[in-house]
């Protein structure tokens, strides 16, 4: 269960963030981890940010909600 504090699920990203970027903090059994960062990038974003890094990018396959897995390889 992901506990996003409010009712509704929903939470905020301050401007000026990309909107992948993100701090969790795991709960199990009453006990809770320190936070830690955790990044989702989209597509395009990332396949650009390999190529800058000298790694060919390679989604093999898509999901049904913007999910996608993906191959790095050295160019």
């Amino acid at each position: 269960m992901y506990d996003t504090g409010d009712e509704e699920g929903s939470i905020l990203v301050p401007f000026g963030s990309y909107y992948g970027e993100l701090e969790f903090t795991t709960f199990y059994k009453g006990l809770v981890c320190e936070p830690f960062d955790w990044l989702y990038l989209d597509p395009q974003t990332f396949g650009d940010l390999a190529i800058e890094n000298g790694l060919n990018f390679e989604i093999i396959g898509k999901g049904e909600n913007y999910d996608f897995l993906a191959k790095l390889t050295f160019i």
